[in-house]
């Protein structure tokens, strides 16, 4: 079996294809909370780090599923 290709649910599935797409999503979202929280918040507290990744996520759900 090739390295890059992977046997899933009766498929064959590039998995380099698979890493790319969800890495890019990933950097795209570490982007995004890392602009929301410098752009809104000028003070970043390690105390209240969850708290405002907490409200990124919110943000993030309520547009994408709202």
């Amino acid at each position: 079996m090739n390295d890059s290709i992977a046997h899933v649910f009766g498929a064959d599935v590039n998995v380099k294809n698979v890493y790319a797409n969800t890495l890019k999503w990933v950097h795209i979202a570490i982007g995004n909370a890392k602009r929301t929280l410098l752009g809104t918040f000028h003070k970043i507290k390690g105390k209240y780090l969850q708290n405002y990744l907490s409200e990124f996520c919110y943000k993030l759900n309520r547009t994408s599923y709202g």
